[in-house]
């Protein structure tokens, strides 16, 4: 009976399912599924049209599936998103030039332990045996020098020159 149907329930799938790949996966999927259901087959009943309905349920599987896998994003969305940019791009060199000048009024030390501690990744503890110094008084600076560049960034941002 397959063999009868194969074609009608081939173009079935083709007609619903874009790419050959997915087309194929729902195929395989619905021939295994009939063999599965075979025994709930009523044989009065036009095999073709039972074929064609299980693969639809197949398809509306793929689709469900493919849905959580891939993102599709409106025409306006895109648009959106490609006008933001420029203003996007804008706002985050005027925070890096503002961070540029806010670091340029800490003393080399300053800048140093940063270096090392944000940038360079090192740990605290590491820092702090490197530059005999005690762990927490190292912390403590560490805070202190984030605040003051808060503190440069934010004036800088109001418009004042901390």
């Amino acid at each position: 009976m397959l063999a009868t149907h194969e074609r009608r329930l081939n173009y079935y799938v083709l007609a619903l399912v874009p790419h050959w790949a997915d087309a194929e996966d729902v195929i395989q999927q619905t021939k295994l599924r009939l063999w599965e259901q075979f025994p709930s087959y009523d044989p009065t009943k036009d095999f073709g049209a039972w074929a064609c309905t299980i693969a639809h349920y197949e398809i509306l599987s793929l689709r469900t599936r493919a849905g959580r896998a891939r993102v599709e994003f409106s025409q306006q969305f895109i648009e959106r998103v490609a006008e933001a940019i420029p203003r996007a791009i804008e706002e985050r060199d005027g925070r890096l030039n503002k961070l540029r000048a806010c670091l340029q009024k800490l003393t080399d030390w300053q800048r140093d332990l940063l270096q090392r501690c944000c940038v360079a990744d090192d740990s605290v503890t590491q820092v702090a045996r490197e530059l005999n110094r005690k762990v927490d008084s190292t912390r403590k600076a560490l805070l202190r020098i984030r605040h003051r560049l808060y503190r440069c960034m934010e004036g800088l941002h109001k418009g004042e020159r901390s």
